[in-house]
């Protein structure tokens, strides 16, 4: 069941970014955003447990980022050595390599969902941060993870194409 509903989330995830352009990757509305940044000589995306208020507007690019690096922190936590930090992946700055890395972090993580028994549902096992849930419960956050995140996406792609249909606003 898990497995089915993981496959259902990530067609709708693949139709919401199907022919996504350089321009909605990058867009913004604001200047309080959160966006791909440099640090350390890599690629990553800002991110805190307590964000900071008013919240930043979140760009395209950054929730895929942030759906692919969900998956590579949550199967290593879970399933893994525990030793995966947001901080030490570097991430693709392009529509392209971002949909191919969303791509490959999904790919392992279904291979482990696949591999699950009934049984191993109830087995606990640990989040990124350190609190320990149920396998079923953490496989769930984050096939939700995936559906809020798509959807947000969905959501600004769909402003953006009003934006420039409806006032003549151009994007970039």
């Amino acid at each position: 069941m898990l497995l089915a509903q993981l496959d259902d989330v990530w067609g709708r995830v693949q139709d919401n970014l199907a022919g996504l352009t350089a321009d909605e990757f990058a867009w913004s509305p604001s200047e309080n955003v959160w966006h791909l940044t440099q640090k350390n000589g890599h690629r990553t995306i800002p991110y805190s447990w307590v964000p900071p208020q008013p919240a930043p507007f979140t760009t395209i690019a950054w929730r895929m980022a942030h759906m692919a690096v969900n998956k590579v922190l949550v199967l290593d936590h879970a399933f893994g050595a525990r030793q995966a930090r947001l901080a030490a992946l570097d991430l693709p700055g392009d529509v392209d390599g971002m949909m191919a890395y969303l791509r490959e972090c999904h790919l392992p993580f279904r291979a482990q969902v696949e591999r699950l028994a009934d049984d191993d549902l109830a087995t606990l096992r640990y989040t990124e941060w350190g609190e320990q849930r149920t396998t079923e419960r953490i496989i769930t956050s984050t096939i939700l993870h995936d559906v809020e995140h798509s959807a947000q996406i969905a959501t600004v792609r769909e402003l953006v194409r009003h934006l420039e249909k409806d006032y003549g606003q151009k994007i970039h």
